[in-house]
């Protein structure tokens, strides 16, 4: 098990003493999250590195503000640190080169890449960019340096065993590559300091399967078998579908302006129900809806032996299919489940 952000530090974290209201920093955690993903792909990253550097980022400000600690800087540091920690490192000098190109894309939106020059080495901007982002690395070892083993484990490998566990799933490779989508998706999200890794890749194996209309077990609680309450996947989906209610995210300056850009917070997404639940009802927060009441033949004796026999009812899960995807599915090496190392590309 993966060690958890308390309760109190994820519902007063540090940037609200300066200013800063949740849907803010909520779209500031999301803008960090993507530019270490953009940033990742142009450095040729692994995958798992730069989830890795995400869950950083992440935790890092469960300890510290956004006013303190600007995130593109914060952003480039998690990219130095989590390169080293997956042994998948790149120069500092090539990792502030390249947040300075994606930052000046920003700054320059009608500027074709090609035209923005690059950065000179020499350069007064180039020595303070390194000078903020080794300095952000060592609050980041200080802060979460003796317990990263403890915080750094993704659910991709786990979505994959679960999807495996029932041999005779239909449209397996779709079920597979959408529920990748989602587990990259829930980076963006503060799942990884608030549940256990089972419950992101049981809650994304529920939301691939309602998106494509494939039916689970009914009878056997499925998610029971994973270890995984139902609340907690209830509230997990509910993240990850909230996400695509955001607005575009984009920089905000909360260090010069701590109440820049105040907005409403998003109104909680309605979780894919079973067709039993009449359509105009929502989900409360504070209630439960229950598992989907879906039924599926598979060569797991433990699933075979929960679903009697076979006959149990069936109905369909809402489709969430106009969501947004941001990731490749798994290789199909990767589907078999297997390694000892936890790969997430």
């Amino acid at each position: 098990m993966i060690r958890l952000v308390p309760d109190d530090a994820l519902w007063s974290p540090p940037s609200r003493e300066h200013g800063i209201d949740e849907s803010t920093e909520t779209q500031l955690r999301v803008y960090g999250c993507e530019l270490i993903q953009k940033a990742g792909t142009l450095l040729k990253l692994q995958a798992v590195t730069k989830a890795s550097a995400q869950v950083i980022l992440h935790r890092f400000y469960y300890r510290k503000s956004f006013a303190a600690f600007d995130v593109r800087r914060t952003a480039a540091a998690c990219v130095v640190l989590a390169g080293k920690m997956e042994e998948d490192c790149r120069r500092v000098q090539d990792i502030i080169t390249v947040f300075y190109h994606l930052q000046q894309k920003e700054e320059q939106p009608d500027v074709n890449a090609q035209g923005i020059p690059p950065l000179d080495p020499s350069s007064q901007v180039c020595r303070k960019m390194e000078s903020d982002v080794l300095r952000i690395e060592r609050y980041l070892l200080r802060e979460l340096g003796f317990m990263m083993e403890r915080v750094l484990r993704h659910p991709h490998t786990l979505a994959l065993q679960y999807i495996n566990m029932i041999k005779g799933l239909p449209r397996h490779h779709e079920v597979a590559t959408r529920t990748w989508g989602y587990l990259n998706d829930s980076l963006r999200t503060n799942l990884c300091c608030r549940v256990q890794p089972e419950v992101i890749a049981a809650a994304s194996v529920y939301l691939a399967c309602c998106d494509l209309s494939v039916a689970l077990p009914r009878e056997s609680r499925w998610y029971e078998l994973l270890e995984v309450d139902w609340r907690q996947l209830e509230m997990a989906a509910r993240t990850i579908l909230k996400l695509y209610t955001l607005p575009a995210a984009k920089y905000i300056d909360v260090k010069n302006n701590p109440a820049a850009q105040q907005q409403q917070p998003a109104k909680d997404a309605l979780l894919p129900t079973p067709s039993p639940v009449p359509a105009a009802s929502s989900v409360d927060e504070g209630e439960s809806s229950g598992p989907p009441k879906a039924t599926q033949d598979g060569d797991d004796k433990q699933l075979q032996q929960g679903a009697g026999d076979g006959q149990a009812q069936t109905a369909e899960c809402g489709s969430v299919s106009q969501h947004r995807r941001r990731a490749d599915g798994p290789s199909e090496g990767e589907k078999e489940g297997g390694g000892k190392r936890q790969r997430v590309e």
